[in-house]
């Protein structure tokens, strides 16, 4: 997806890098990522989801 213009400015950013994951992963390792990933002060915004399939 690479580096784009967000929709609206965060924390005075304009652009960010757009990334998609797609794993198959139990419930305490997604949920160790994502504490990973908010703590990381790179990120911005982080939003995951669940596929039912």
């Amino acid at each position: 997806m690479g580096k784009r213009r967000l929709a609206y400015e965060i924390n005075d950013f304009r652009e960010g890098f757009y990334v998609l994951l797609n794993v198959q992963s139990n419930s305490e390792a997604i949920a160790e990522f994502n504490r990973l990933i908010k703590i990381n002060e790179s990120v911005i915004r982080v939003l995951i989801t669940k596929d039912e399939e």
